[in-house]
């Protein structure tokens, strides 16, 4: 058999064909082993890095959720206090008005008692104004006094009720802010 001899790379024995092979396995070794496990350059350091970064993460989305949770237990407080102090408003201001209406028919049928009776004593004609309009009149007389004290009570409860709701509040709001300063530092 005949020796073939290249220029660059004269190969005479055997030991010098096996030695290239040879470098070239460690270098694929080393190449694969590089590729793989290249990202720790001190041993163990970006397992545990990786770690603490998971950890991290897991708490803060715990804080979050923590947050949430808080924020949306107050706001259902809030909203069902608001809606309380909504209705009670509505039922003071229909009170309001059916005392209004009330006073100014009250005063109504007062005042036309006040003229028939006033014509009917008169020996002449009653004066003119009074065939004026009633609603035109500016001093309405006091004829629905239980009525008034019964709304100036619901007034009272109400303003009551809107205190009370807010001293619930003040507390919750506050205790919602230091739950999240204590989620921020732990």
């Amino acid at each position: 058999m005949p020796q073939v001899q290249i220029a660059f790379l004269p190969l005479t024995t055997p030991q010098a064909l096996i030695l290239p092979m040879r470098a070239a396995a460690v270098f694929v070794f080393a190449a694969l082993k590089g590729y793989f496990d290249g990202h720790d350059p001190d041993p163990d350091y970006g397992k545990f890095d990786r770690a603490d970064v998971r950890a991290i993460a897991t708490a803060a989305a715990l804080r979050a959720d923590a947050r949430d949770d808080l924020e949306a237990a107050v706001m259902k407080t809030k909203k069902a206090l608001t809606e309380r102090i909504a209705s009670l408003g509505a039922a003071l201001e229909a009170r309001r008005k059916m005392f209004d209406a009330g006073a100014a028919d009250e005063a109504g049928a007062a005042f036309a008692l006040n003229r028939r009776e006033n014509a009917a004593a008169r020996a002449g004609p009653a004066p003119a104004y009074f065939a004026d309009q009633l609603a035109q009149q500016t001093h309405l007389p006091d004829v629905l006094g239980p009525a008034g004290a019964l709304l100036a009570d619901s007034e009272t409860r109400f303003s009551a009720a809107r205190e009370r709701a807010d001293a619930i509040l003040t507390p919750i709001a506050a205790a919602l802010e230091a739950a999240d300063r204590w989620l921020e530092t732990a």
